[in-house]
């Protein structure tokens, strides 16, 4: 209860007891309803809820339901249910509440920490499934999740109509849809992980990301950089990578296999004469010869394996 704070007036609490002693059945409901109060640091217009505490010979079982969160931008509502028999945590609930106060509520994440990131709303948030809070065999967590919002601006750059949906199965996380609008363009992924200690082989990703018709003139805008020096043309990439995952974010090469290749079109990336160092001469000779060459597209593709890159394609080509 720390984290709890009402600054109003207390929470409205009302309790019920029962208990057979023939049966050994017992059970205890706790209804609460509360006005405005903050918990973990966000503010809250209200939240109820009834919780159920019960079991035969001992308390074995606690159900939330229903349970409704409030704010002034949208409500998070579901139920909950702990089996403490089978160690299992089982939910099944909808938000439509910012997403970073949901995750910050949810302790996923530190409110001191998090600088420059912005979601905007309304925001749809669900999930359903049981997790697996004990070491035993039925433990196993499974659960499904989907996400949607109109847009979230992470560093300057905004990323719009944004749709992921997912779940995970054991020790399995599958995401296979990541999509959202960037600068003009679109963003396609996927990822699925595996923490391998069914099999003891370790952690694994195969991951994707496509984009398409990114507007690079619009990402220079997002990062500030000044109009002389704002780079522009319309970038297309595909990247993959399939392989252990702890090496992505550290300093071992990556041992896993991947492919990557770009495509850059309707871009200054610099300029040429087309006759180079004989074009002043030949100027004053022939009027007119003095052409430039526009380099405007730009092409590579390259393949990761057993940590080497090999790029197989790079060319640069423009027109007068």
């Amino acid at each position: 209860m720390e984290k709890f704070e009402f600054p109003v007036l207390p929470p409205r609490v009302e309790t019920l007891f029962y208990w057979a002693p023939a049966s050994q059945k017992r059970s205890l409901s706790v209804s609460l309803q509360s006005g405005p109060l903050r918990y973990c640091g966000v503010r809250l217009s209200g939240l109820s809820g009834i919780v159920r505490v019960g079991g035969r010979e001992s308390w074995n079982r606690v159900d939330i339901d229903p349970l409704e969160i409030r704010r002034t931008e949208g409500s998070a509502s579901g139920s909950l249910s702990l089996d403490i028999e089978t160690n299992t945590l089982s939910f099944d609930c909808v938000s439509m509440i910012d997403p970073l106060s949901l995750a910050i509520m949810l302790r996923l994440v530190d409110s001191t920490r998090i600088e420059g990131i912005a979601f905007e709303t309304p925001a749809e948030i669900r999930g359903s499934g049981s997790l697996g809070i004990g070491e035993g065999p039925d433990s196993r967590t499974a659960m499904r999740f989907s996400a949607s919002l109109p847009g979230a601006t992470v560093h300057g750059v905004r990323f719009s109509r944004i749709a992921v949906s997912g779940g995970m199965n054991g020790d399995i996380l599958d995401i296979p849809k990541i999509s959202a609008g960037l600068a003009g363009g679109s963003l396609d992924g996927s990822m699925r992980m595996d923490d391998g200690r069914a099999n003891g082989d370790g952690q694994s990703v195969t991951a994707s990301l496509a984009l398409r018709g990114v507007q690079l003139s619009q990402l220079s805008e997002a990062f500030g950089l000044a109009a002389d020096k704002a780079v522009s043309g319309t970038l297309d990439v595909d990247a993959s990578y399939d392989g252990p995952f702890a090496e992505l974010g550290g300093k071992v090469p990556l041992r896993g296999s991947g492919a990557f290749s770009a495509d850059l079109r309707h871009a200054l990336l610099f300029r040429i004469p087309l006759f180079a160092g004989l074009t002043d001469v030949l100027v004053k000779y022939i009027p007119g010869v003095n052409f430039l060459v526009d380099q405007d597209e730009a092409h590579i593709r390259a393949t990761l394996d057993e940590g080497r890159w090999k790029i197989s394609d790079f060319d640069i080509s423009g027109r007068a």
